[in-house]
């Protein structure tokens, strides 16, 4: 999906949001989606985002990870 996007590099051990946000032409959707990807690393709750880039639409959902309520990534 995120080379339908426009992104011609591996997806794989790069920042998400480093990745993704340049790819999204609209700046308060590219600020949305940082603030939720952050927001689910630190803990927060799961969500679902609709990001249009470069004639694609990619759902991406977040899923916080924590273990006894410590936000693990």
């Amino acid at each position: 999906a995120y080379h339908r996007m426009g992104l011609s590099a591996e997806l794989e051990g790069h920042n998400l949001v480093s990745v993704t946000r340049p790819l999204i032409s609209d700046p308060f959707e590219a600020q949305e989606l940082t603030n939720h990807v952050r927001d689910s690393l630190a803990g927060g709750s799961s969500m679902r985002l609709e990001v249009d880039a470069g004639g694609a639409t990619v759902l991406l959902r977040t899923l916080p990870l924590g273990m006894h309520g410590v936000a693990l990534g």
